[in-house]
């Protein structure tokens, strides 16, 4: 049976586990994967399985997942985690509050504008502010006003200069949306600079210190993927790395640096080894019952639910109101349209990609399902095709290229099971079957 290594986030080992019952190691290009380990509660190192322990296969030391929850009874242990990866789903973006701003403090008879970002903070934390559109000619001494005219309204205002506190429902605040609005982190650069970008913000070095992840650092960028606006205001960030890894194809991953005793936040771009189309001189790996390595293809087309053409609301209302349209713009009977509602938004960046996104959710489908044989044939997964890759599939009267966006390894009686999920092309494979046998220890 493959060794299980138990360690700490200092990479002290804890225990090595040979003996279990079942074990599940799921990968995410995007999202944070899942692991889930069975084994008997007096088992040799079952004391070290408890929540915030990392753990890996011997033979994949870079695959690191964290254990969060553990059940123990006389006879079962079992516990569940995410990809190491998953520790940002600890946070959420907060936004820099040393953003573009303008406060403005009351003192010695005339209003001073306030950049000092540890000033801001505390002024809007815990000071009175007062919020409007015209700066009045006096204030009590000490008091701060916040400029409308240049922010958009995060804070509840009203037509009368008064106090006010943060709307963290955007939705029912009444909305003046400008690019520089206080309460975004906003930026605009490659998806790799998107992803680090985030990243530092939020789990490396955010303003904040108490909210850094001890340890960890990043690669630097290669500055790949296409230029766009992202903009974040306390969404989880692993929705945030989802909308960036899902746009535009690039994955994201916490691995283990050992000899530095770091972890190294880094971002992934799969290979091209697709069969079809241009390859770009990368080998090409193609899943088909004629490769020996798949076989009960199954094809399912659906239509019924999806959406062509998409007509977006942005900001303004009624005729003055920002519509934008996102598609292919079939005609006739193959057109069909949908509306969204896109808030205040008036950057047509911003409109082209929400559209975009929200119609890679009502595409049409073309879904091959497959048993594959791994360990059989002449691609196989870890040794010709890696998570992120784009492949070949093949059967059922299909042929196209998908990106493995998932994979779930499960070791148990002896087996091991291995299941992929494409994304592109809202292509599946499924039931990965493999007869395996091993030596019982490495």
């Amino acid at each position: 049976m493959e060794s299980l290594i138990l360690m700490r986030s200092d990479f002290t080992q804890l225990a090595e586990i040979t003996q279990y019952t079942s074990l599940t190691l799921g990968r995410s290009f995007w999202g944070v994967g899942a692991v889930s380990l069975t084994l008997h509660p007096k088992a040799d190192g079952a004391d070290s399985v408890q929540p915030g322990a990392l753990l890996f296969l011997a033979s994949q030391p870079q695959q690191v997942a964290i254990l969060e929850d553990v059940t123990r009874t006389r006879e079962k242990l079992t516990a569940t985690g995410v990809q190491l990866k998953g520790i940002a789903r600890r946070r959420i973006a907060v936004p820099p509050l040393n953003l573009p701003t303008r406060l403005w403090r009351y003192a010695g008879g005339q209003w001073t504008e306030v950049t000092d970002a540890a000033v801001i903070r505390q002024a809007l934390q815990n000071g009175t502010v007062y919020q409007g559109f015209e700066r009045p000619a006096s204030a009590a001494a000490g008091s701060y006003w916040l400029d409308m005219k240049e922010l958009g309204a995060v804070y509840d205002w009203g037509s009368a200069l008064n106090t006010g506190s943060v709307v963290y429902d955007l939705g029912t605040a009444q909305l003046r949306s400008k690019y520089q609005n206080f309460g975004w982190d906003r930026f605009t650069g490659s998806a790799e600079d998107a992803y680090l970008h985030y990243a530092m913000n939020n789990l490396i070095a955010p303003e904040d210190p108490k909210r850094a992840i001890p340890g960890l650092t990043a690669e630097t960028s290669r500055h790949r993927g296409k230029e766009l606006p992202w903009q974040a205001r306390f969404d989880k960030l692993t929705d945030v790395f989802a909308d960036i890894g899902e746009a535009k194809g690039l994955g994201w991953d916490i691995v283990p640096d050992y000899a530095a005793k770091r972890w190294r936040f880094v971002v992934l771009e799969g290979a091209d080894r697709g069969a079809y189309g241009n390859t770009g001189g990368n080998a090409i790996a193609l899943l088909s019952e004629e490769m020996g390595n798949a076989e009960t293809v199954t094809r399912k087309q659906r239509t019924s639910a999806c959406s062509t053409t998409l007509y977006i609301g942005g900001s303004g209302e009624d005729e003055n109101r920002m519509i934008y349209s996102v598609g292919n713009e079939p005609e006739g009977l193959e057109r069909r349209e949908l509306w969204a509602e896109a808030g205040s938004v008036d950057d047509v960046d911003m409109l082209q990609l929400f559209g975009e996104n929200k119609l890679a959710t009502v595409a049409a489908t073309d879904v091959l399902d497959a048993d594959l044989m791994d360990r059989h044939g002449a691609v196989r997964y870890g040794v010709d095709y890696e998570l992120g890759d784009i492949v070949g599939v093949a059967g059922a009267g299909a042929q196209m290229n998908a990106r493995i966006t998932e994979v779930n390894q499960t070791f148990e009686g002896g087996k091991q099971a291995l299941k992929i999920t494409f994304g592109t092309g809202a292509l599946t494979v499924g039931g990965f079957l493999l007869n395996w046998a091993r030596a019982a220890t490495r």
